[in-house]
């Protein structure tokens, strides 16, 4: 079974495309924001595959090759903007956001949801003690300060 867990970065920020907030985003998942990495992990290599806007056709064939493609908040944001810059939809055989799982299942157990507390960085350190090292908001500062790595 070959599965594809994915992420992507787009260009440009919400803010960069709309002064209003939900405009910005809207834009964003419409593909006008475009895609700087979409990096895709492949089971069946081991290997991390890293695309961009100027590729998105490879990487739309690649997803649509698996048996499974894993993301977070990816429903509601990474395949929409994919979907946006390639101009069709995907045909993605089985699509798991894990974001909407774990919504699933907080809400069966009644567990209230709280602003912050469903991000993947928080998501991450209460479940493996770890969170992300950084978030797409900082990437503006990262690059004016050189900080390629990080990126």
């Amino acid at each position: 079974m070959r599965i594809l867990t994915f992420d992507l970065e787009t260009r440009l920020l919400a803010s960069d495309l709309s002064p209003n907030r939900d405009m910005g985003w809207a834009a964003l998942r419409r593909g006008e924001g475009g895609i700087s990495a979409l990096a895709i992990h492949d089971s069946l290599t081991g290997w991390v595959h890293l695309y961009d806007d100027l590729c998105i056709d490879a990487a739309a064939l690649h997803l649509e090759s698996a048996d499974a493609v894993i993301g977070f908040a990816s429903s509601t944001f990474d395949i929409p903007v994919i979907e946006g810059v390639l101009g069709r939809p995907l045909n993605l055989n089985f699509h798991c956001d894990l974001l909407e799982e774990i919504g699933r299942e907080a809400t069966s157990r009644q567990i209230p949801r709280h602003r912050g507390d469903w991000t993947l960085d928080s998501i991450c350190k209460r479940t493996l003690g770890r969170g992300k090292i950084n978030h797409g908001g900082n990437v503006k500062d990262l690059i004016s300060e050189n900080r390629w790595a990080e990126l």
